[in-house]
C-alpha cells in the first residue's frame, strides 16, 4: 500500500500538495510523487538534498586554495556515543569537505571557548560537554552528515588575540562560498538554544485510504496540516536580525535551516522543506521572495545598496563591528565591481555611494568614531539610498 500526502493551506483549495512514494502504483498512475513525512529528524533526507545539490546542480561553492580557507578546523572523531572533537590546522585536513555554522552568541553565551590559553589544548582536544547547545547540536548534524570537519567562530578563532581574530575574519567570504554546506540555527537568540528540538512536534495527519482506478490498487491519502509561511519563518527568525549572519547567509551556496518545528533546505537553484511548506508566491510575498531567497543575486551596486540597506538595520553586540561584519561581503563584491572599496563606498559612481539617508530619522551616533563621516556605517541605524521622484538621481 502506498501513502499519497497532501498539504492543505489556510483556505480550501489553497497551498495544497500531492505526495506519494517514488514507485508506488499513485506514482505509476501518475497523481504524484515524493516520500514519505517524518516525524523525526530525517538526517537521510538532508543528505540527499546534499547529494543532488553537489552532483547536479551549479551552485558553486568550489573549494579554493589554502589561502582562502582559515587556519583552523574542528575535526569530529567517532567516540562513542559523543564524538571526540579537536582543532587541526587547514593544512593537514585530509578532506576539504566541511560545514560551516551559522548562529547568534546572544548575550549570555556560556562555555569553552578557544583562547590564547587554550589553544594548544584544543588541538588535543576539546571538552564537548562544555560547549553551548548550538554547537554541540552542529556538531551532531555535521556527523550525521557523514562530514568530517566543521567551522565554528568561537572555537575555530582565537578570541582574545586581536591579530589572529583580524587574520581570520578576512577569510570570512572564502570559508562560506567553499562549505559543502552552511548549518543556520534559525529559531535560536542564543548560543545555548540549539538547532535540534527534543518538543519538536510533528505535522497532524489525517489517513484516508483510496483505490487507483486504474489498477485497483489501494493506497492511503494523508492530509498534514498547514504549517505557515517558510518566508514569515524566516523574516521573524532572531537569526535574520543578527548583522554578522547576513554576509553568511548570502555567501554560502547550500544552507540547511533547523527552524523550531521544520528543518529547509535552500540552495541557488531549490527550497525545500522536511514538511513540504513551499514558499508562497503569491503577492504577499512578491518583495520577500527576491531579497531573502535569490542566492544569486546579481554582484552590483544595485545590489550592494539593497544589502547595505537590509545590514544596517540589523543588531550588532559590538558597535565597532559596524564593517568588519560586512567586509566579506566587499570582497565578494569586489571581483564584479572594479572599484576601490572605501569605509562601505564604492568609488565607482561615488555620488550614488553617498546619496544615502535614513530610514527611521532614528540614526544615532556610535560611543567611538569608526568610520568617516561621508560613510553610512559612521552611525547606527537603518540606513537607505537616496532615490529621487520616479526612482531615479
Amino acid at each position: 500500500m502506498s501513502r499519497v500526502f497532501l498539504r492543505v493551506g489556510h483556505q480550501v483549495g489553497r497551498h495544497i500538495s500531492v505526495f506519494t512514494n517514488k514507485d508506488s502504483p499513485a506514482a505509476n498512475a501518475g497523481i504524484a510523487t515524493g516520500r514519505s513525512l517524518s516525524k523525526g529528524y530525517d538526517f537521510k533526507l538532508y543528505k540527499q538534498w546534499l547529494s543532488t545539490c553537489s552532483l547536479h546542480h551549479k551552485c558553486g561553492g568550489t573549494l579554493g586554495s589554502l589561502e582562502d580557507l582559515p587556519s583552523r578546523f574542528i575535526k569530529i572523531s567517532e567516540g562513542g556515543t559523543i564524538p571526540e572533537i579537536r582543532l587541526v590546522s587547514s593544512a593537514d585536513i585530509s578532506s576539504r569537505h566541511y560545514a560551516a555554522l551559522s548562529y547568534c552568541w546572544g548575550g549570555n553565551f556560556t562555555g569553552v571557548k578557544t583562547t590564547t590559553a587554550t589553544l594548544q589544548e584544543h588541538y588535543n582536544r576539546i571538552d564537548s560537554s562544555r560547549l553551548p547547545k548550538t554547537i554541540t547540536d552542529a556538531i551532531e548534524i555535521t556527523k550525521s552528515l557523514d562530514i568530517e570537519y566543521l567551522w565554528v567562530d568561537s572555537l575555530c578563532i582565537t578570541q582574545d588575540d586581536m591579530e589572529d581574530w583580524a587574520a581570520e575574519s578576512k577569510q570570512m567570504a572564502g570559508l562560506y562560498r567553499s562549505a559543502a554546506v552552511t548549518i543556520v540555527a534559525a529559531s535560536a537568540g542564543t548560543a545555548n538554544q540549539g538547532c535540534l528540538f527534543p518538543a519538536r512536534s510533528a505535522p497532524v495527519f489525517v489517513e484516508v485510504p483510496i483505490t487507483i482506478a486504474a489498477t485497483g490498487d489501494l493506497s492511503v491519502v494523508t492530509f498534514a496540516d498547514y504549517r505557515g509561511s517558510i518566508s514569515d519563518e524566516f523574516l521573524e527568525s532572531p537569526w535574520n536580525k543578527r548583522a554578522w549572519c547576513l554576509q553568511e547567509y548570502v555567501l554560502s551556496p547550500r544552507l540547511l535551516y533547523f527552524f523550531e518545528n521544520r528543518v529547509v533546505w535552500q540552495c541557488q537553484e531549490i527550497l525545500s522543506a522536511d514538511d513540504y511548506a513551499e514558499l508562497r508566491r503569491d503577492r504577499t510575498d512578491s518583495i520577500v521572495v527576491p531579497r531573502h531567497f535569490s542566492l544569486h543575486q546579481p554582484k552590483d551596486l544595485e545590489s550592494w545598496f539593497v544589502l547595505v540597506e537590509e545590514y544596517s538595520g540589523r543588531h550588532l553586540a559590538k558597535s565597532d563591528d559596524k564593517l568588519i561584519a560586512v567586509a566579506a561581503l566587499a570582497t565578494h563584491f569586489s571581483p564584479y565591481l572594479e572599484s576601490e572599496y572605501l569605509s562601505g563606498i564604492w568609488c565607482r559612481e561615488m555620488h550614488k555611494g553617498l546619496l544615502w539617508l535614513s530610514i527611521d530619522s532614528k540614526m544615532q551616533t556610535p560611543p567611538r568614531v569608526r568610520a568617516p563621516s561621508w560613510s553610512w556605517a559612521a552611525l547606527d541605524g537603518s540606513t537607505g539610498k537616496y532615490r529621487a521622484q520616479g526612482g531615479q538621481f
